[in-house]
């Protein structure tokens, strides 16, 4: 029975703080598409309460609107009770799981990928140790980057081999963060500290992802040690190791990723890295910290693909609205999204990440 699920005291204080308002309508992503209650923060956290209380079962339609948060984090930006919705959603979703209640069929999969595969593609050819010689730095690509945006990784090489930064590249497994927000959080910290194990045994004294997911889930094993592409790129600039060989003059404005904004506060350095290249940025409407969710992040494009894809077109139209000639983010997933929206509703729009722009004009 849903009645017998076990959550910490913080989550349950958090599900039952929220006050209904409905101020989180404004924001959520899902509940824009789907135009339901029970597809926002709001009707979210009231199904939570109906759960824990034993009044509904988890049927497949109730796990739906659960296990689709996409944990953007947006609803909390403008939540007045300013409830920790996403981390009382991810405790639901782990609740449910130690319960004996199987998510949804798409995240099962993605679920046996990993722990079979050590990638959700499953693919099993990816080096689990570091590669390509020792050095100062150890790039970890994360999963996505890997198998759906390799020119992503070809042009923080390229920067690295420009600055004359020694590196070793690392290329799995799995960081586990994809499986915590699924749920599954066992085996989410357990692949997080096989990961973190395989990065201190190697020489490298510093570790970069292009992943904020990725930086998310090492972080509280790595500390400081691990840090996400755009700020190391920035410290080189600073110290005048990576210099720009020239510059671009064209319209530019930039998504800024769920996670690394929302959730590690990153903002400027991106910014100061587009700066940097002669780009005028025009911003758009939603950004920092409220920016519009691209609908892929934490794996959610392989869960709930048409809803991703919906979120993505929406983004793309925004960008489009501003007038510029490139639209530019900082992470693997949003990049994937973005590109495969634009590829669908506006080919003349150029999609870029932010090391793809700084490659280009180093090099």
């Amino acid at each position: 029975m849903a009645s017998g699920l076990s959550l910490p005291e913080n989550a349950l204080r958090e599900i039952f703080r929220c006050f209904r308002c409905g101020y989180c309508r404004s924001a959520c992503p899902t509940f824009a598409i789907k135009g339901s209650e029970s597809w926002n923060a709001r009707g979210r956290l009231i199904l939570a309460r109906e759960l824990i209380e034993g009044h509904v079962e988890p049927d497949k339609t109730i796990l739906d609107r659960i296990f689709s948060c996409n944990s953007c984090g947006a609803c909390e930006v403008v939540c007045p009770a300013v409830v920790r919705v996403v981390d009382a959603l991810t405790a639901l979703k782990s609740a449910l799981v130690a319960s004996g209640v199987k998510p949804p069929e798409p995240i099962v999969k993605i679920h046996e990928a990993i722990l079979r595969h050590g990638n959700p593609f499953g693919r099993g050819q990816y080096q689990e140790g570091p590669k390509e010689g020792k050095g100062e730095v150890l790039l970890f690509p994360g999963c996505v980057a890997l198998e759906l945006e390799p020119g992503l990784i070809r042009a923080i090489e390229a920067i690295l081999e420009a600055a004359e930064v020694p590196y070793s590249i690392l290329e799995g497994p799995c960081c586990g963060s994809p499986l915590h927000n699924m749920g599954f959080k066992g085996d989410a910290e357990r692949l997080a500290e096989r990961l973190a194990s395989k990065i201190r045994s190697s020489s490298a004294e510093h570790v970069i992802t292009p992943c904020p997911m990725c930086l998310l889930a090492l972080r509280p094993y790595l500390g400081q040690r691990v840090e996400h592409t755009t700020t190391f790129m920035r410290k080189l600039m600073d110290e005048g190791r990576l210099v720009l060989k020239r510059k671009v003059g064209l319209k530019a404005t930039y998504h800024d990723p769920c996670v690394l904004g929302r959730q590690l506060g990153i903002y400027e350095a991106p910014r100061e890295l587009i700066w940097q290249s002669g780009l005028e940025l025009l911003e758009m409407p939603r950004s920092r910290a409220n920016s519009a969710c691209c609908g892929y992040g934490y794996l959610n494009f392989m869960a709930y693909p048409e809803l991703a894809r919906e979120m993505a077109k929406r983004r793309i139209l925004e960008a489009l609205e501003v007038g510029v000639d490139v639209l530019i983010t900082a992470c693997p997933s949003c990049l994937h999204a973005l590109s495969e929206a634009a590829r669908e509703v506006a080919r003349a729009l150029a999609v870029s990440d932010v090391s793809e722009v700084i490659a280009e004009l180093a090099t």
